[in-house]
């Protein structure tokens, strides 16, 4: 069945759903579908055109003193902010690649995810690691291999259904006394047993200069630990009991509500934090369950009356796929989803906003991207569509 239809502007759009269901305010499913399926068509058309030759995308990055730069503003009054493109970064990729995992079956994104796929597997580095920029990029050779990188990159592969090791050698003899995982493979004061570890510590030899350098950079500590890289490494080793000082950690950290401090390296963002959380519970570690309802709660504080969550549509559709992630059937993802849906820019894209963090010495630098936002986005309504039509 397919008919034309005319919104209130007299625009004409094909609807080819079958128009039997209608929900709770009398709107026809397929109507909302086919509204649906148009928004993601150009949000997809918009990640396509930005994907670059190697299958990464293009990050900004904002860097200024003292200035925590969520919006990710080019000018703010009173403060001195420097505006940059990188395009040789992994991890957007990785984070677009997730999210498109949930639209796999529309050709666009199965061609970008196909493209992902090949940067990934070609990123692969000694020991299955990988690192946060490409080879080429000025901190390629200073910055070690990460954990972070190394467990999306690993979930992404299982995701496009790639096989991986279950069991990681040198995560696991990557962590400290209490279980925890620490940010960067790198050597340490410490005594180590892991041959696999120390192999893959060698690359700093390589590049002795570039392996101080970072050290003194103040960038980070080798031995920093972040919750939510610890929740990312959770969910591609997935629980078992090596993992419960990990799950142990996140749920105490949300019970004391400090998962988002002011000195926090790589995640400011509870959005964001909050994310990698829930997508755990969603893979069937269900001990989270005991923290869900405070997610929530933070979540709907930041509820406003128009339907998104801060008026910002990284935060709305993050809050979208965690109430989902979670199972919260709550009668606000219908505005928000229809507020992520009516804020799409013309090109198909949403806003950027800072995504993750690092620091150098007194200087804050934030990365976020349109492809970042818009990924995220298209998870959220499709993801809630989805849900609809299967309910």
């Amino acid at each position: 069945m397919v008919d034309i239809i005319l919104d209130t502007n007299g625009n004409a759009y094909l609807m080819n759903t079958v128009r039997s269901e209608v929900d709770d305010s009398g709107m026809l499913l397929g109507m909302i579908r086919t509204d649906a399926a148009d928004c993601i068509h150009r949000g997809l058309e918009f990640l396509s055109s930005c994907q670059l030759h190697r299958g990464n995308f293009g990050c900004f990055v904002a860097k200024s003193k003292g200035f925590d730069n969520v919006r990710m503003a080019e000018r703010v009054d009173g403060i001195e902010v420097e505006f940059t493109r990188d395009q040789q970064l992994l991890f957007p990729a990785l984070i677009v690649g997730h999210s498109l995992l949930f639209l796999r079956h529309h050709f666009m994104a199965a061609r970008m995810l196909d493209r992902i796929l090949s940067l990934v597997q070609s990123c692969r580095r000694q020991g299955d690691l990988w690192n946060h920029s490409l080879p080429g990029h000025t901190f390629f050779k200073m910055l070690p291999d990460d954990v972070d990188d190394t467990s999306m990159a690993l979930a992404f592969l299982r995701g496009m259904g790639v096989s991986v090791p279950s069991l990681h050698p040198v995560l696991m003899a990557n962590r400290n006394e209490q279980g925890l995982f620490y940010t960067f493979v790198t050597f340490r004061c410490k005594w180590n047993m892991s041959p696999e570890y120390w192999l893959a510590c060698i690359r700093a030899l390589r590049y002795p200069a570039h392996a101080l350098a970072f050290r003194r950079s103040g960038m980070t500590d080798p031995c920093d630990l972040a919750p939510a890289l610890n929740a990312n490494v959770l969910y591609y080793l997935g629980d078992g009991p090596r993992m419960k000082p990990v799950l142990q950690a996140l749920i105490l950290m949300i019970r004391e509500g400090t998962e988002v401090v002011d000195n926090a390296l790589w995640y400011r963002d509870k959005y964001v934090i909050y994310h990698f959380i829930s997508r755990n519970y969603r893979q069937g570690i269900t001990e989270l369950g005991l923290i869900s309802m405070l997610i929530r709660d933070r979540l709907m504080a930041d509820l406003l009356s128009d339907g998104s969550f801060n008026g910002s549509a990284q935060d709305t559709a993050h809050a979208i796929c965690i109430m989902l992630d979670f199972g919260i059937g709550h009668e606000c993802l219908k505005d928000a989803v229809t507020w992520l849906m009516e804020h799409q820019s013309a090109d198909g894209s949403w806003s950027r906003q800072a995504y993750y963090y690092g620091c150098h010495h007194d200087m804050i630098a934030a990365w976020g991207s349109e492809e970042m936002t818009t990924a995220i986005c298209l998870e959220a309504i499709a993801r809630y569509h989805d849900q609809l039509a299967n309910a």
